[in-house]
């Protein structure tokens, strides 16, 4: 298997104690309106950008592929991001309850992993969030077409 699946339970105590260094005691359900205005809140800092050509994707007249997908969230705006383990969650994860832990070394191998439990295309025009422990780092592909990074 190239990813290692978690609960999400598991993913918000490490969220709250290793990126945003504060508890979590309200609800928390891992929506990016709902991650960005906690964020926020706690005074973190929230880049937003806008994703070139999103409307084009999400009215299906163009495609945005796993390639793109690693563009625009680990090499887009220069973040370039090599290396490191990563946590992801899609809306199909969320509707399981579950978030995954990859390595980026093992990407591609990842999305295929994926393609095949879901049986659809890795990067569709839905929310993606995608979290990096060592980095102190959220990333979010907001469905609206936006680029968000927390640090």
């Amino acid at each position: 298997m190239s990813f290692i699946e978690l609960d999400l339970s598991v993913i918000k105590t490490r969220l709250a104690t290793e990126v945003l260094n504060r508890d979590i005691h309200e609800p928390f359900h891992f929506l990016p309106d709902e991650l960005i205005e906690y964020a926020k809140g706690k005074g973190l800092n929230v880049e937003v950008r806008p994703i070139m050509n999103w409307e084009e994707f999400e009215w299906g007249r163009i495609d945005f592929g796993k390639d793109d997908f690693r563009k625009i969230v680990f090499s887009e705006n220069g973040y370039g991001f090599e290396k490191g383990r990563w946590i992801y969650i899609s809306d199909e994860l969320l509707a399981i309850k579950k978030a995954a832990e990859f390595e980026l070394d093992n990407f591609d191998q990842f999305v295929s992993y994926y393609e095949d439990m879901f049986k659809m295309d890795f990067f569709q025009p839905g929310d993606h969030i995608i979290i990096s422990y060592s980095l102190k780092l959220i990333i979010i592909i907001h469905h609206d077409g936006y680029l968000i990074r927390i640090t």
